[in-house]
């Protein structure tokens, strides 16, 4: 952590056995980011954080800031109770970027809770949000859909200890 840079892309696939904290104004995560050991994955963006491949983190996967995620792969927690939290950003799914096509995007933890805020699509009636938590927590402070987002065509909760939306939800 420390001073934001303007811009971060990793492109080639990134393997860490420790937590990864990235500061950035805008990222592009065009590489599978893979962290192992426990390691834990916190983004801090006040930009767009592209996120183009999957990240797979042993440990939590944590978006701490106001910059907006484009979804466009998959997030995966493996450490039992590892969560994925996204504190203030909207998350956005993105569409198929070869064909434009409707697509699923997944987040998925081993027990662990999953946090959001709000859930809009690239495109209006587009892309599927599939969260498999086991037994952990799903969480959504915001809308979903709505608040100027495009309408997601779907939330699919795989599976979930609970299930909170606590805001407006547009499908």
């Amino acid at each position: 952590s420390g001073s934001a840079v303007t811009s971060t892309t990793l492109d080639a696939a990134t393997n860490v056995a420790s937590n990864v904290d990235i500061n950035t104004g805008t990222l592009t995560v065009n590489g599978v980011l893979t962290t192992t050991a426990g390691g834990t994955v916190t983004v801090t963006n006040t930009g767009v954080a592209a996120i183009n491949a999957n990240i797979v983190s042993a440990g939590n996967v944590l978006f701490d800031s106001v910059g907006q995620i484009d979804l466009a792969a998959n997030i995966t927690t493996t450490d039992a109770a590892s969560s994925i939290t996204v504190n203030t950003s909207a998350l956005r799914l993105m569409d198929d970027a070869t064909t434009g096509d409707s697509v699923t995007r997944s987040l998925t933890t081993n027990n662990g809770l999953v946090k959001l805020e709000t859930v809009t699509t690239e495109t209006t009636d587009e892309n599927i949000l599939q969260v498999t938590a086991g037994l952990g927590n799903v969480t959504v402070d915001g809308a979903v859909g709505v608040n100027g987002g495009a309408v997601v065509r779907g939330v699919d909760v795989v599976s979930a200890g609970a299930v909170l939306f606590d805001s407006t939800v547009d499908l």
